[in-house]
């Protein structure tokens, strides 16, 4: 069959491209990779790696190659070395000659924004998996910009017209294989001499705040799954026994999340020894805004006070779902949820890829 997918990123709706690459890459056992990116950040190269890895069997033995622009020396040499350096890889630049000849400035922009994916018996007479959109190999393209794009994959048995389809969908990839051949293939050498060339300071869309918090660092969690949490605009947990922090007999308002859950909330990625403070989240029960603790517990779990049950919160958080939804304002509406909430929260979660369990067997989820 074939399936399609239409991919709108922004605010709202966080990390839908690499959602949509996720969903194409799962769709069958591939082994081949083709990318074709006009500029290519390492923050961004590390996000769509770390993604591919995951939910792809044969990732590290894969044949992958990729067609990459200096065009106006975007390109990060940090990200070329990074592809160059992969398993069974190989990166080519369009017209490099001309290129650098002419400062990076080029007579015609190399601008394509494409992933492909397909098996052995070759592209069109197997499985296959296409991501084609707006966004560049950057971190912020993936996963945090205003961006679009369109994902398909075939699977199993085609029909004749589906079939007819993919042909004629797949007619022009003689000219992306002729682009290939006839660019220049990326070595240590043009690395350095793209590097000399190329300004010391120049804008990238992964060159804001935002970006960096998730970035910088060694990270608490994989790099792919940081940018989902940071996105989303709602994150749900299953809580069972509290701990009774606030005294013997008396609801406890502290609750244990997954190690770096953290970024849900605007704090950053990075790893901290265990106790660390994290910062404060300002949450709102019922309309009232509580300013609410975050650390980094003993148990390597982050942990989070809550508005203090019976009084500013519910009356108790134990055995319930709570939902935490993110305002435009960066504050968090909480909720407790009802038996049929609950069900479509982790609905949403599970058609998103988002639905996970922590070691002790408590589910939690993220959607936007």
């Amino acid at each position: 069959m074939l399936a399609y997918h239409l991919a709108i990123q922004g605010p709202g709706n966080g990390a839908a491209i690499l959602r949509a690459v996720r969903k194409a890459a799962s769709a069958a056992r591939f082994d081949h990779v083709t990318g074709l990116f006009a500029y290519v950040t390492e923050s961004g190269a590390k996000l769509l790696l770390d993604a591919l890895d995951e939910v792809m069997p044969r990732w590290r033995t894969a044949k992958k190659r990729w067609l990459v622009s200096l065009d106006f020396g975007r390109t990060e040499p940090e990200a070329l070395r990074l592809l160059c350096a992969l398993d069974n890889s190989a990166v080519f630049v369009p017209h490099a000659a001309e290129v650098l000849a002419r400062r990076l400035k080029p007579f015609v922009c190399f601008h394509p924004k494409s992933l492909l994916l397909h098996t052995a018996r070759g592209l069109g007479r197997g499985p296959v998996g296409l991501v084609v959109g707006s966004a560049n190999l950057t971190f912020s393209g993936l996963s945090i910009g205003h961006e679009h794009a369109i994902a398909l994959a075939s699977h199993g048995k085609l029909t004749s017209d589906e079939r007819r389809k993919l042909k004629l969908l797949l007619e022009e990839s003689g000219h992306m294989d002729r682009l290939f051949r006839e660019a220049s293939r990326v070595d240590k050498a043009l690395i350095a001499k793209y590097a000399k060339l190329r300004p010391t300071r120049i804008g990238s869309e992964d060159d804001t705040p935002h970006v960096k918090r998730l970035t910088q660092g060694r990270p608490e969690l994989r790099i792919s799954h940081a940018a989902d949490l940071a996105t989303a605009s709602r994150l749900w947990v299953d809580i069972d026994y509290v701990v009774e922090n606030r005294g013997r007999g008396v609801p406890g308002n502290q609750i244990d999340l997954q190690r770096g859950t953290r970024v849900f909330f605007g704090l950053p990625a990075k790893q901290v020894a265990r106790n660390t403070p994290l910062g404060n989240v300002v949450i709102r029960y019922r309309g009232a805004k509580n300013v609410c603790h975050m650390r980094f517990g003993n148990n390597f779990m982050d942990k989070l006070n809550l508005p203090v049950p019976g009084v500013d919160g519910p009356a108790r958080y134990d055995q319930s779902t709570l939902l935490f939804k993110r305002r435009p304002d960066g504050t968090f509406d909480l909720e407790v949820g009802s038996r049929s909430s609950i069900n479509k929260w982790k609905k949403v979660s599970h058609e998103q890829g988002t639905l996970y369990r922590m070691r002790g067997g408590r589910e939690f989820g993220i959607f936007s």
